[in-house]
């Protein structure tokens, strides 16, 4: 119990630093759009599960591709016509 707590730490930074580097990549590409198509196809190269629910989520230590997507729209100008056009690819 005692290492529980330091572990959600963990995991809870870990999943920060991943929407950092998210947003370096769009201060990067200059675009949204291009930065999460590159995130769409890294998840789908690598199988990574696009979802997840509940508790399962408190122990990842990187989010989800749809939390990831969703905070980088919500950072941005990001069309909804334009994320479904990247699902889809």
């Amino acid at each position: 119990m005692v290492m529980l707590g330091p572990l959600l730490v963990f995991y809870y930074c870990s999943r920060r630093f991943e929407y950092s580097a998210d947003e370096e990549a769009v201060g990067f590409t200059g675009d949204r759009e291009t930065a999460t198509k590159a995130l769409v196809s890294i998840y789908k190269a690598s199988e990574l599960p696009a979802v997840s629910a509940g508790l399962a989520r408190i122990f990842m230590t990187h989010p989800t591709l749809a939390q990831r997507v969703r905070a980088i729209v919500s950072n941005g100008r990001l069309t909804a016509d334009g994320l479904t056009d990247m699902k889809s690819r």
